[in-house]
């Protein structure tokens, strides 16, 4: 029979498409897919039957099927009403060209009575058997989709940029962008792969993308000193497995295929991991300069810096209060305290002793007291700042600020030998080799803990290198840094910066200036230090060293003179190259210039221990469970809830009558967060299953078991804590929840902060720590979190 005999058959009545209403996918049979929907013609639930019109055989035995059971009248016989026309996703509808070519094959779809699917099986095109799933519109699909894609971008500029770790992150990314690709053919190729968008694979693919956006965050935290903080060598290796298990779940569970080098990238992993989880920790065990502790774990000064710098710089809550503590912190020192002497460093600088203990100091102007509020708020803000940078010894010391009733002056640590170039002019002769490298790795070393707590210089020259007494190298002038994210500042080109400004910062364009061209300045310096003489100093026009850096790309030649090994060169002369992209990282060339000064036998550092410390006033109960740093998407298995929602489970067990043991296998299959918010509205009614001290019961033992699982979800750590606290469904324990509080503080949690502050401050459970208690109060409070706040200005502690 050809195609067009089709319509030459008696097929009953047909309706028009837009009569049926609620079409959802039930199954798959042979000839093609089926739907229950709602004929309201005839106002019965059916079954759609649509032909697959691409198998000729699937249309022959559509054909033979219709045309026998049109005729058929009885009670045991599936019921034939009638045909219709249609398609049910239109994002799988077919292009107007196929449709004229394939008019022939017109899409018939034979109207059964309904029937009953569940003990209908198919299988899935390329896997086992499985269990018929509902459709899944093509369009739900694709905001993930887009989801994944739009993450690997990120994830890529998060690697380019990575300082640490960076073999464990290819390695997760390698992963990423193999789905991606395949996930940007998927969606091209839709029409091909129908079958594919099912329930089953839909609940995967949110699994998928939950986990990449963890990827995302672990990369992001684990390739910059301050994102390590939260981590220690062992957790690294250990969360790194839990998200590629995770991930080869999904991946398997959508039947993407693993290539082979994949495979053999995943038998090599314990070894790139042991890698760079060793490297890692000889660069902890060499760094110092205020970036790691004594115990070689990366300092909380790291992190305070970071947290002050946002308060001062970024919040919009609190201005009053915090300039008042950043004036607290800059209180004026008092002249009277300092003797002036004869010595000066150009027109702004001048020696003073201070008297007490006779130290040199510097005093550099840089206001006037007739200057407006404004501009004096700044300075204060931008010395609170830089005072917190004490801790590395490779940045100037900073004391506060002085003023003479006329102008206020900078109070800093006072460099004997002056600036780099004054001390290499006035040396006499060549500069021992091992004293070059020792200068070289202290201004590598102070650079790395700027870029630690997220300040780029902007002017990295000799000038703004001083060097002590003892000879060691340490970065000054600050007028002109900034932190990370605000990059956009324009630097006016000079005689005396254009020698070491990175070439894509030499002309006015939209590129920003960033840690690569801090490497570029870094370099031009390296090649100074190593020759001892000004680069480009032949050209005094500063077009024509922009010419002859930018368009002929001529970069300053190392001599014999500088007799430095050949690596110091190397790392010099890739940080100079004319692509930013390819320049060393500034944690990279600390470690080449410091294997070359003090080589080590590494010794066998064990792994890093958790960076945290050892270990009834108001406490704080509120907290947003919508925190966008609790993201858990678990889901399980849908039937065994009857694909129960978040949303209606939340419903589902406030009504009267409402299943309460569904909503509760909806929220334990995995959805941890939100199980949180459906035991905290629990409320006293006879309707419940439970008593109100078994719910109670049950609350903090479902919390305990996921405070105690891992530190991924603090909010846990605060809610049994406060059952402890409480006496709520526990008993009462202040020793206890103060140790769940601090766990929740210590992940993060501005509330935890604050409740075991405040038990530390007060010694409630007979310890008492006033200097811990604060803080973890000031914590709290530097997060805008308002008891905190309060509690700061109630016992007049200074928030930042």
């Amino acid at each position: 029979m050809s195609n067009k005999d089709l319509f030459k058959i008696d097929f009953g009545q047909k309706f028009e498409y837009t009569s049926f209403e609620n079409k959802t996918k039930i199954g798959k049979g042979g000839f093609g897919v089926v739907y229950k929907a709602y004929l309201k013609d005839i106002k019965q639930t059916v079954a759609l039957k649509s032909l697959d019109y691409d198998n000729e055989h699937s249309f022959n035995n559509f054909v033979r099927e219709v045309k026998y059971t049109a005729k058929v009248n009885h009670d045991n016989i599936i019921q034939f009403f009638g045909i219709t026309q249609g398609i049910v996703d239109p994002d799988i509808r077919p292009e107007i060209k196929e449709i004229c070519n394939r008019l022939d094959h017109m899409r018939l779809e034979p109207v059964y009575q309904h029937i009953n699917s569940n003990t209908l099986n198919y299988k899935f095109k390329g896997s086992a058997e499985a269990t018929i799933e509902t459709a899944i519109p093509f369009l739900k699909f694709t905001s993930i989709i887009d989801d994944i894609i739009n993450f690997t971008g990120e994830i890529e500029q998060i690697y380019q940029s990575a300082e640490h770790n960076k073999h464990i992150s290819k390695s997760l990314f390698e992963r990423i962008v193999a789905i991606e690709t395949s996930l940007r053919l998927l969606k091209a190729y839709k029409d091909e792969h129908k079958e594919f968008f099912n329930k089953q694979n839909f609940v995967a693919m949110q699994k998928l993308s939950d986990n990449i956006q963890k990827m995302k965050n672990f990369i992001s935290e684990i390739t910059q000193l301050k994102g390590l903080l939260k981590y220690q060598t062992k957790s690294i290796q250990t969360i790194f497995y839990e998200l590629t298990t995770e991930f080869n779940s999904c991946i398997n569970t959508l039947n993407f295929i693993i290539t082979d080098s994949a495979k053999i990238r995943t038998e090599n992993e314990k070894e790139i991991i042991d890698n760079d989880l060793e490297e890692l920790n000889q660069y902890l065990f060499k760094i110092g300069g205020g970036i790691t502790d004594e115990n070689n774990n990366i300092s909380e000064a790291v992190n305070e810096i970071n947290v002050v710098k946002k308060l001062i710089l970024d919040s919009k809550n609190n201005r009053e209060q915090i300039q008042q503590a950043v004036e607290v912190q800059n209180k004026p020192l008092k002249l009277a305290d300092f003797r002036e002497t004869d010595e000066t460093r150009g027109k702004k600088v001048r020696k003073y002793i201070r008297q007490a203990d006779n130290k040199t100091v510097a005093f550099k102007y840089v206001a006037d007291e007739s200057d407006t509020t404004n501009v004096k708020n700044d300075i204060r803000n931008q010395v609170a700042i830089l005072m917190k940078l004490k801790d590395c010894h490779q940045i100037i010391q900073f004391h506060g600020l002085i003023s003479d009733g006329e102008r206020c002056y900078l109070v800093s640590e006072w460099a004997k030998h002056s600036n780099l170039r004054e001390f290499y002019v006035n040396y006499g002769g060549p500069i021992d080799v091992r004293k070059k490298l020792n200068i070289a790795v202290d201004i590598a070393r102070g650079l790395n803990f700027l870029l630690a707590v997220e300040i780029v210089h902007r002017d990295i020259r000799p000038e703004n290198i001083l060097i002590t007494a003892d000879e060691t190298a340490k970065i000054t002038n600050f007028s002109l840094s900034r932190y990370f994210r605000d990059k956009t500042r324009k630097l006016d080109v000079s005689l005396q910066t254009v020698r070491y400004s990175a070439p894509e910062m030499l002309y006015r364009n939209n590129n920003k200036y960033n840690t690569k061209c801090e490497v570029y300045s870094f370099g031009i310096l390296l090649w100074e230090l190593a020759e001892q003489r000004i680069p480009y100093e032949d050209l005094n026009d500063i077009m024509e060293i922009k010419n002859r850096v930018d368009k002929e790309k001529y970069r300053e030649p190392f001599t014999d003179y500088s007799s430095l090994p050949k690596e110091y060169k190397d790392i010099s002369r890739k940080a100079v190259g004319a692509d930013p992209e390819f320049r060393p990282t500034l944690t990279e060339m600390f470690k080449t210039l410091k294997n070359f000064l003090e080589p080590l036998n590494p010794p066998n550092l064990p792994n890093k221990v958790p960076y945290k410390t050892d270990e009834a006033p108001p406490i704080s109960h509120t907290h947003n469970i919508q925190d966008d740093n609790l993201q858990v998407t678990e889901i399980i298995n849908f039937a065994e809830f009857n694909y129960m929602t978040i949303k209606e489970a939340s419903s589902t067990h406030r009504v009267t009558n409402g299943n309460l043991e569904m909503a509760f296998k909806c929220f334990n299959a995995g959805f941890k967060i939100e199980i949180f918010c459906w035991l905290l509205s629990l409320q006293k009614t006879n309707k419940y299953t439970y008593t109100e001290k078994e719910r109670e019961r049950r609350a903090a033992q479902l919390f305990k078991e996921v405070a105690d699982a891992s530190d991924e979800v603090p909010d846990a750590q605060l809610k049994y804590g406060l059952c402890l606290f409480q006496g709520t469904g526990v008993e009462r324990n202040f020793s206890e929840a103060a140790k769940y509080f601090k766990k929740a503080a210590d992940n993060g949690l501005v509330v935890g902060m604050y409740n075991i502050g405040n038990i530390l401050y007060t010694g409630l459970t007979g310890v008492k720590d006033e200097k811990l208690g604060i803080k973890y109060i000031r914590k709290a409070a530097q997060n805008n979190y308002s008891d905190a706040i309060e509690f700061c200005k109630k016992n007049n502690i200074s928030i930042i």
